[in-house]
């Protein structure tokens, strides 16, 4: 596909929420305003096919005019909101990928007894959780 349909796509998805001016487009990307410029004249990045196919509201296959994937790969099988999971996991920091990720597994009934970081997360959770849905209390001496 060339290039220019690409933003072409992606302008025709903003002006559907009302967007026309390059910062808003911007904005609602996710992206610098120079770079939204820079896609305008160079094209879009392969590195941000997934975000601009989410944007238009269309897989990376139908963002780019392919009527069946080229290469459906490992995540074939795999429904699209846990593909989205996925993505928005990869964009967490660092530092939180890991106890995310150690409450999604024992959520998910994937738990990891006697590693202790798994069970100090989950009990600050618990804690955190319990206090966050306590009743609140009455002042003593006052009924």
């Amino acid at each position: 596909m060339d290039p220019t349909q690409l933003v072409e796509q992606i302008q025709a998805a903003a002006a559907k929420r009302g967007l026309k001016r390059s910062g808003e487009i911007a904005d609602a990307l996710g992206v610098p305003k120079q770079n939204w410029t820079n896609w305008k004249k160079r094209g879009v990045p392969k590195d941000k096919y997934g975000l601009a196919a989410d944007f238009c509201g269309k897989s990376v296959d139908e963002f780019l005019g392919r009527s069946k994937p080229a290469d459906a790969g490992p995540m074939a099988d795999i429904p699209q909101h846990r593909i989205d999971l996925i993505r928005m996991y990869g964009r967490l920091l660092k530092k939180y990928r890991t106890p995310i990720r150690m409450l999604i597994e024992s959520l998910a009934g994937e738990q990891h007894p006697g590693r202790p970081e798994h069970e100090k997360l989950m009990r600050e959770f618990t804690e955190n959780h319990k206090a966050a849905h306590a009743p609140a209390k009455a002042p003593k001496g006052k009924s």
